[in-house]
C-alpha cells in the first residue's frame, strides 16, 4: 500500500460482502489494456461520475497496474495475467456497499498471504491485518472533497466536513494523536496513515507525486458521502 502523508485524518466504514464475480481474458484488440489481460464487470447505480468513481474505487482495491473503463452502465476493471488473482479476491466483495468509516488502529500485524479485505480483522490489500476501534466519523459526514496540488506536499485531497463530523474527527484525533488511523470501505483498509496531531480542519491527505492514488482516495469519500452498491455484471 502506498504510504500516505496525512495533514488530516479520515477513514471508510466495513460493509457486509458477498456474491460473485466472473473474470475471463480480454479478447478486445482496441481496448485501453493487452488482449491477455483479465476482465471483470460491474454495475452501479448513478450518472456516469458515480460509475467513474465506482472503477477508481475498485482499481484501489484490486491493487496496483489495475486499469478501469467506463462502458455506459458497465464498468470493466483489467488486471495482467500476473494479478489474474486479483479478480477472484474482489469476487468475495461483492456487492459492496460504499459506506465509509474512519477507525483508530489498535494493532497491526504481519502480513498474512490468506488475508482478503473484507475480513476480520481487516486488511489491506498486501494482506496486512488491522485490529480497529470503533468508527468515528462517516463518509455521511462529509460535505466535499477536493483533489489539488500543495507547495509542501504534492498531489493531495482535501476533505470537508459537517460540523459534527469536524467536532468527532477533532475528537477523536486529539485522544489519538500520533497514531495511525485507517480508511476503510467493504470491509478494506484503503489507507492507515499516521495523524500526527488533533485535526481541527479540513482533512487533507497528501501522496506527493501519485495523482493516481489521490483520485482513488478522493472517490471513495465521495462515493462514502452518497453511499451506492456496486454489483457484479
Amino acid at each position: 500500500m502506498v504510504a500516505l502523508v496525512v495533514c488530516l485524518l479520515l477513514v471508510v466504514g466495513g460493509a457486509g460482502l458477498s456474491g460473485y464475480l466472473l473474470y475471463h481474458a480480454a479478447r478486445d484488440d482496441d481496448r485501453g489494456w493487452p488482449a491477455s489481460w483479465h476482465t471483470a464487470a460491474f454495475t452501479v447505480s448513478g450518472d456516469d461520475s458515480t460509475r467513474v468513481d465506482a472503477g477508481r474505487l475498485l482499481a484501489l482495491l484490486a491493487g496496483t497496474g489495475t486499469r478501469y473503463e467506463v462502458h455506459g452502465d458497465r464498468i470493466v476493471l483489467a488486471v495482467p495475467p500476473a494479478r489474474a488473482a486479483a479478480l477472484p479476491r474482489l469476487r468475495s466483495l461483492m456487492p459492496v456497499r460504499t459506506e465509509l468509516s474512519v477507525r483508530p488502529v489498535l494493532d497491526v500485524t504481519s502480513p498474512s498471504p490468506g488475508c482478503t479485505p473484507g475480513d476480520p480483522p481487516a486488511c489491506d490489500r498486501s494482506g496486512q491485518r488491522y485490529r480497529l476501534g470503533p468508527p468515528v466519523l462517516s463518509g455521511r459526514e462529509v460535505t466535499g472533497v477536493r483533489t489539488g496540488t500543495d507547495p509542501e506536499t504534492g498531489w493531495s485531497v482535501t476533505v470537508r466536513f459537517s460540523a459534527a463530523g469536524q467536532r468527532a474527527i477533532s475528537d477523536a484525533t486529539s485522544r489519538y494523536a500520533g497514531q495511525q488511523w485507517a480508511i476503510v470501505m467493504a470491509g478494506a483498509v484503503l489507507s492507515a496513515p499516521e495523524v500526527p496531531g488533533p485535526v481541527s480542519g479540513p482533512l487533507q491527505v497528501s501522496d506527493g507525486s501519485d495523482l493516481g492514488q489521490m483520485r482513488r482516495i478522493a472517490a471513495a469519500f465521495r462515493l462514502g458521502r452518497h453511499p451506492v452498491t456496486i454489483r457484479a455484471a
